[in-house]
C-alpha cells in the first residue's frame, strides 16, 4: 500500500491537457488548493474544492492512481476521523477533516504525477531560486521512488531468505530491519557517487548561471487554468460574504 501511496507523487509521461500545461501554472494552482483547504473549515467549500481536484484528476487521467494512493492512506483517513469523532463527539466534524484531508493530498498529488522533475526544476530557476537548491530538490523528487523501490525489492528478497520481522519485542524487530537497511544505504551511497560523477561529467557548476534547451512559456491554455482558478478564488470569497460559516 505504501508503494501506491509513493506512486501517485511519480511522474507519469502523458499526452494530457494538465500534463502540458506550464507548471508554475500548476504550482501556483497546486499550492493554493492546498493552502485554502488547511484553512478552511466550510464543508460547502471543501466539497467543492474536491470536485474541481476530481476533474483535474480525470483530465490528467490519473483517477485509477489517485484512489490507489487513497487506499493507502486509509489509516491515517480513518486516524483522523476517529479522533476528530473522539474529541468533538460529532460525526459532521470527522467526515469535513477526512475529506479535507484528502483534498490536500490529492492537490500536491496531481502536480507532482503531471510535472516531469526537469520541469520542475526548470520552473524552479525561472522563478528565482537558486541552482543548487532547485537541483536538490529536483534530484531528491526523483529519489524518492527510486529508494522506494528499492527497498520493496531488498526487503522482498530477505522476505524470501526466511527474515521475519513480525515476531519478537519492538527491539528485535529492529534489529531484524538490519539486513533490509544495510543493503539499501549501500545501494542509495552508490547511486549518489554516480550521479555526482554524472554532474562533473557534465561539467555542471562550470558557469555560475545555467543555460536550458528549453525555456517555460505560458501558453493559452495556462492562462485558461488560471483564469480558472482565480475565478474558483472569487467564488470562494463571495460564498463567505454571503454565506459565513456560523
Amino acid at each position: 500500500m505504501a508503494m501506491s501511496f509513493i506512486k501517485a507523487y511519480q511522474f507519469s509521461r502523458k499526452e494530457t491537457i494538465i500534463h502540458a500545461l506550464d507548471p508554475r501554472v500548476k504550482l501556483l494552482v497546486s499550492a493554493g488548493v492546498a493552502i485554502i483547504g488547511i484553512i478552511t473549515l466550510d464543508p460547502t467549500e471543501i466539497a467543492f474544492l474536491t470536485i474541481i481536484q476530481i476533474i483535474i484528476l480525470a483530465l490528467s487521467k490519473s483517477i485509477k492512481l489517485w484512489l490507489r494512493s487513497l487506499k493507502a492512506l486509509t489509516f491515517f483517513i480513518l486516524l483522523i476521523a476517529i479522533s476528530q469523532y473522539l474529541t468533538t463527539q460529532s460525526l459532521a466534524q470527522a467526515v469535513i477533516f477526512s475529506v479535507r484531508f484528502i483534498l490536500i493530498t490529492s492537490a500536491t498529488s496531481w502536480f507532482f504525477y503531471t510535472t516531469s522533475p526537469e520541469d520542475l526544476g526548470r520552473a524552479l530557476e525561472q522563478m528565482g531560486v537558486p541552482s543548487d537548491f532547485s537541483l536538490a530538490f529536483t534530484l531528491s523528487m526523483r529519489f524518492i521512488p527510486v529508494i522506494a523501490n528499492e527497498f520493496q525489492d531488498v526487503y522482498d528478497a530477505q522476505r524470501v531468505r526466511g527474515l521475519n520481522l513480525e515476531k519478537g519485542n519492538l527491539l528485535e524487530r529492529t534489529k531484524a530491519f538490519l539486513p533490509i537497511l544495510i543493503p539499501l544505504f549501500v545501494e542509495v551511497i552508490r547511486r549518489t557517487y554516480e550521479i555526482s560523477d554524472a554532474l562533473e561529467l557534465r561539467g555542471y557548476g562550470f558557469k555560475e548561471k545555467r543555460s536550458h534547451w528549453k525555456e517555460l512559456k505560458l501558453t493559452t491554455n495556462d492562462y485558461i487554468f488560471l483564469a480558472f482558478f482565480l475565478l474558483t478564488i472569487v467564488i470562494i470569497i463571495l460564498h463567505r460574504l454571503y454565506y459565513p460559516l456560523v
